[in-house]
């Protein structure tokens, strides 16, 4: 008794059958994945120190004394230090603004980075990072006034 085995699914064949991506199609893929990299190549570093200014506002946020013992000029001295060590780019320390009034220290860093995409196409990325020495475990997140 012989047993014959059939193929349950069809298969084209012969020469005008593909099973794949041609060559147009993987450098289509190339080309987005290639687009892709480059813009987040370009965004990132905004991110990134961003993520540098959080951490130096926690620092202060958790500083011995907290930071209403410190004054303004050297509140502004500390993160400007930060800002030069970390290589901060951009108009981001004109962005820095601290406040005291009614017992407590407000530091705001309110800014916008405008990055060329390509074109006449930019990315605008606003960033707003608050700290209230009222509410130190809040920090870097608006908390409005």
């Amino acid at each position: 008794m012989a047993v014959v085995f059939r193929n349950l699914q069809k298969q084209p064949c012969g020469k005008n059958s593909q099973l794949g991506l041609g060559m147009a199609g993987w450098l289509v893929v190339i080309l987005l994945i290639g687009l892709a990299a480059s813009q987040v190549f370009k965004l990132a570093p905004s991110y990134i120190d961003n993520y540098t200014i959080r951490s130096e506002l926690k620092k202060l946020a958790l500083a011995p004394g907290g930071v209403e013992s410190l004054s303004l000029q050297e509140i502004r001295s500390s993160i400007n230090n930060s800002f030069l060590v970390n290589g901060i780019r951009g108009d981001i320390p004109q962005a820095l603004d601290v406040k005291k009034s009614d017992g407590r220290t407000i530091i705001n860093i309110n800014y916008e980075k405008r990055i060329k995409m390509f074109y006449n196409i930019d990315a605008v990325m606003t960033f707003n990072n608050q700290l209230d020495s009222k509410f130190p475990n809040k920090c870097c997140d608006p908390i409005g006034e």
